[in-house]
């Protein structure tokens, strides 16, 4: 800790648990040498970044920081011209593929969400290019170089391992031999200084000629180069000494590249380094919910809710800790053992931590100033060798203190003025409280001294707060109450530890009147304060409760309401889609249908003839629409209405034939023509009308138009020469002139308004009564066609259906 930090240890304790957070060492090196920030500026940066990592943990996850490890030494060495080998340049490459992927991840996270610190972090790592590919290309583990590292190395490597096969093989192909198995100890390949040999038995040594590079410690033992291989391995160790120098080589040419990017490299380690250091900040407030504090001006409020010590972790009891503006001192009483000097470090690592940029274990909503130091005087530093007791030990960090506190700094004494007479003890310890508070410094005390209770009563800028105490139980409750003093209950732990009881009342018996009453009113204001608090606290439990049922409520209801409304776009789409459908296939039939109307007028001789099984099948598919249409507005009911002219236009096509009424006049009539200028005239009795169309309205959506045969438009010519017998007789046509005959005969039968019809054709040969099949099942009039039944002429004749 530096001299604006004195004796609060536990700050140090935080920062491990930091480090611990960290990714890499390199983050955890960072986090180790973290130390508060003094200017505001600063320390809204440093939270700000912790609350941008703390964003990209949540949403997105950490990136991958594996194979990031410090690389300094390395770097150090190639730029003092020392060689590095493989195991240092692997690092190195390990090192510049995690930036490459961590500034790949960060910078991707970067583009859908605003992290300006971050991004510049990421942005800065260059992980060179050029260095890089060197690296990968050469470096294959921390203990080799890869093959292809050069073409002179790969050469040599080639043939190396060529050689050791040939090598291998004849030694195998001696072991395998029986006139020299007697002589071996094993049947194996073995090495010696390098070099394969074989172990020969001792007293067999004249049986395999050769090189003796070793003996066993028996004695019994030699290990032997044979002849037929020393050539061969002469030759090999020629290649792995020129194997060596070409190695030696490269690593000298990558040394010197990682030298002339050693600021890069120094540069993109600093940055994986930050980059974590402010991911494990995140971290570490994320595990235990720690909250970002709003940071105050200096000298503003101090309001800490729910506040805990951050190394009690799931132990702790929160409190709320409250100093405004014009409150310098803030003085807990209360038993030992009750969570005084407890709720004293809370404040002051509080303080440390968000001026560190590390998140505070208080609830959101918390605030703090930003001091220019923060001074602690907590527990027992008496030293023999120094000849300090108790009260001089403290005295001496009371000295440091008031020599080097300011207005904006914070001050937490504990048990000041202990240690000495009690009387000289008070009397110091409100000049000192009263010397710090005169120059505006903030201050969190503890004390057993009443004296100290009215101080703290009587001065504006002091207020008293206690840690409560159960008399029940006889045991603390670690609960902060503001505005009240406490009482030391130093007779009720007496009992409770096991003092006997006579002597306990003796000691009361010993304690005046005023100041029994007063222990007594103090801890009744206590026991009072507490089941406020507890009442507090319930119904602040049942307004969450009832605000959580009131969301979940307005959750469900707007679901609800979403759900209909999206119900309700999707029937109005398909709405809208069945009408254009319905348009479209509405106005195609209307202007075939006005197209042979007009063509009739002018021309009657050259008009194209339409069939009435066509003009049928016309009428049928405009009902069609219609009842589409119809089931499309059922669908639609309660939204939009669609275009009332396209509607209109769909509904009432008007055709020669169409049954009208006339608006205008109330009365009925038939259309005889309608003309491109938007008028139609109209048959009403006796008299022919022009009237505007838009004057019309249709009676065939009224049920009407089932009614209506073709014979009434004068526009269309139909073929209806004479009334549909119920039988055609065909016998001795071809198939050619049948078809043409049944044809007739089904359109004099829909214009009669027949559903039958029976086709004599008689057996023959067959030809004729397949031909009329293969027509009928063709035509578009008929529903379906059998043969006759026995009563009815037999397979002679095909009854139709229309």
């Amino acid at each position: 800790m530096d001299a604006r930090t004195l004796t609060l240890l536990e700050y140090e304790a935080v920062i491990e648990g930091v480090a611990e957070a960290a990714a890499t060492p390199l983050g955890a090196d960072l986090a180790r040498a973290l130390r508060p920030a003094w200017r505001r500026e600063a320390v809204e940066e440093r939270l700000a970044e912790t609350d941008e990592a703390l964003v990209l943990l949540e949403r997105f996850g950490p990136p991958d920081f594996s194979g990031i490890g410090p690389i300094d030494d390395a770097v150090d060495r190639a730029v003092r011209g020392g060689l590095l080998y493989p195991d240092a340049l692997y690092r190195l490459l390990s090192l510049m593929i995690g930036a490459r992927r961590v500034r790949g991840a960060v910078l991707r996270i970067v583009e859908t969400v605003d992290l300006p610190r971050l991004s510049r972090l990421a942005e800065a790592i260059q992980a060179p290019p050029d260095l890089y590919e060197a690296l990968r290309g050469a470096v294959a583990s921390a203990e080799d170089l890869r093959d292809d590292a050069s073409p002179t190395l790969e050469d040599l490597r080639r043939r190396i391992r060529a050689l050791e096969a040939r090598i291998r093989e004849t030694l195998e192909r001696m072991v395998r031999d029986s006139e020299f198995q007697k002589a071996l100890q094993e049947p194996v390949v073995m090495f010696r200084a390098g070099r394969a040999v074989l172990p020969v038995r001792a007293d067999q040594r004249g049986r395999i000629k050769g090189i003796v590079h070793d003996v066993s410690g028996s004695g019994a033992t030699l290990f032997v180069e044979p002849e037929a291989v020393v050539a061969l391995n002469n030759e090999r160790r020629a290649l792995e000494t020129a194997e060596a120098r070409e190695v030696e080589r490269i690593l000298r040419r990558l040394t010197a590249a990682v030298a002339d990017h050693a600021e890069a490299l120094r540069r993109d380690e600093a940055q994986l380094a930050a980059l974590d250091f402010a991911l494990a900040k995140a971290a570490y407030a994320r595990r235990y919910g720690h909250a970002r504090p709003m940071m105050e001006e200096p000298g503003g409020r101090i309001a800490l809710y729910g506040a805990y010590h951050p190394l009690l972790f799931d132990r702790a009891v929160k409190n709320d800790i409250v100093l405004e503006d014009d409150v310098r001192l803030l003085l807990i009483t209360g038993p030992n053992t009750g969570g005084k000097t407890v709720t004293l470090k809370t404040v002051g690592l509080a303080a440390l931590m968000a001026q560190s940029g590390l998140f505070i274990p208080a609830d959101e909503g918390s605030r703090l100033p930003v001091f220019d130091g923060v001074y602690a005087d907590i527990g027992d530093e008496q030293s023999i060798a120094q000849n300090l007791s108790t009260f001089s030990s403290h005295m001496v960090h009371v000295v440091e203190i008031m020599r080097r506190a300011t207005a904006e700094s914070l001050v937490l004494l504990d048990e000041i003025g202990a240690g000495t007479d009690p009387q000289e003890g008070v009397a110091l310890a409100a000049a000192v409280l009263e010397a710090l508070a005169e120059r505006g410094t903030r201050i969190v005390a503890t004390t057993h001294y009443s004296e100290l209770k009215a101080l703290a009563y009587e001065r504006p800028w002091a207020r008293n707060a206690s840690v409560a105490f159960d008399r029940e139980t006889l045991r603390p409750t670690y609960r902060l109450l503001l505005g009240v003093p406490g009482a030391s209950h130093a007779l009720y732990i007496a009992r409770r530890l096991g003092l006997e009881e006579t002597v306990v009342e003796r000691a009361r018996a010993r304690m005046s009147e005023g100041a029994k009453r007063s222990a007594e009113i103090v801890q009744d204001l206590s026991d009072r304060l507490q089941s406020l608090e507890a009442e507090h606290a319930r119904l602040a439990a049942e307004r969450a409760r009832v605000e959580e049922a009131r969301r979940a409520l307005e959750a469900e209801l707007a679901a609800q309401r979403a759900a209909r409304e999206a119900r309700l776009q999707e029937i109005e789409a398909s709405f809208r889609r069945r009408l254009e459908e319905a348009v479209r296939r509405a106005d195609m039939i209307v202007a075939e249908l006005q197209s042979l109307h007009q063509a009739a007028q002018t021309s009657p001789a050259s008009a194209p003839a339409l069939k009435p099984h066509e003009w049928i099948a016309r009428q049928r598919t405009l009902k069609e629409v219609l009842k589409g249409l119809d089931g499309a507005a059922e669908q639609g009911a309660g939204r939009k209405a669609p275009d009332a002219q396209s509607a209109d236009r769909v509904r009432t096509p008007l055709l020669p034939g169409t049954a009208v009424q006339v608006r205008t006049y109330g009365a009925k009539g038939t259309v005889l023509e309608v003309r491109p200028d938007g008028e139609a005239v109209v048959q009403l009795g006796l008299m022919k009308l022009t009237v505007p169309v838009q004057d019309l309205l249709s009676l065939e959506t009224q049920g009407n138009a089932s009614s209506k045969t073709p014979g009434g438009s004068s526009g269309v010519r139909v073929h209806a020469a004479r009334r549909a017998t119920f039988e055609i007789d065909v016998r001795g046509m071809t198939v050619k002139e049948a078809e043409a005959a049944i044809d007739e005969a089904i359109d004099r039968a829909l214009l009669d308004g027949l559903d039958r019809l029976v086709i004599v054709h008689g057996l023959g040969t067959g030809a004729l009564k397949r031909g009329v099949a293969q027509f009928l099942s063709r035509h578009p009039a008929v529903l379906g066609a059998r043969s006759g039944g026995r009563e009815e002429g037999g397979s002679g004749v095909t009854i139709v259906e229309l």
